[in-house]
């Protein structure tokens, strides 16, 4: 177990957002599992060297690189599917592991069923 923080850049058309928040990261077989707090819910991110998923209580995520995956929603006892397609997935600096600071860049595209939303993510773990 050790402290860090983890920071999201998302990117989508023209919009920008900033994440951050402290996390503790744990050594999972296969990657990190980071656990942080976002918008009220209790997040669990696990990073491996080929895949990336996000779970919490209104969402799920799974990204894994030239492949479809979906995102699955939450609200009020009802879940939607969104299907996802991951055009890129990288690791940097070594990581994933507890070793030191790492980052992870994650390009995909919700497909929704006339039209597409590309997003842009890197995150960044901090030690």
């Amino acid at each position: 177990m050790k402290d860090c923080e983890i920071r999201i850049v998302t990117l989508t058309g023209t919009e920008k957002s900033l994440f951050s928040a402290p996390a503790v990261g744990y050594a999972e077989d296969g990657g990190v599992l980071f656990r942080f707090v976002q918008d009220g819910e209790s997040c669990a991110l696990f990073l491996g060297r080929h895949f990336l998923n996000l779970e919490r209580d209104s969402l799920s995520l799974l990204f894994r690189p030239h492949c479809k995956t979906e995102a699955r929603l939450r609200a009020g006892g009802a879940e939607g599917v969104i299907p996802i397609f991951t055009t890129r997935y990288s690791v940097s600096d070594g990581g994933p592991s507890l070793a030191g600071d790492f980052g992870v860049d994650l390009c995909y595209e919700l497909r929704f069923p006339n039209a597409f939303q590309l997003f842009s993510l890197h995150i960044s773990i901090l030690f």
